[in-house]
């Protein structure tokens, strides 16, 4: 029984220190691309929205 948790706890930790990683030419930079976009035809709130979510992604 106490083998069995030893190893529960184990796969929990394995599957939640799973980190995606950000490619920053297929994210990053396409989501500044759609904020600059959204800056030049004066929607302030996408160009937030989307500078946000690229901070928050990488």
């Amino acid at each position: 029984m106490n083998k069995q948790f030893i190893y529960f706890i184990g796969i929990l930790l394995i599957l939640c220190s799973e980190n995606k990683e950000c490619s920053y030419m297929e994210d990053y930079y396409q989501l500044v691309y759609e904020a600059e976009k959204a800056y030049y035809l004066e929607d302030y709130q996408k160009v937030f929205d989307k500078i946000s979510y690229a901070r928050n992604l990488c």
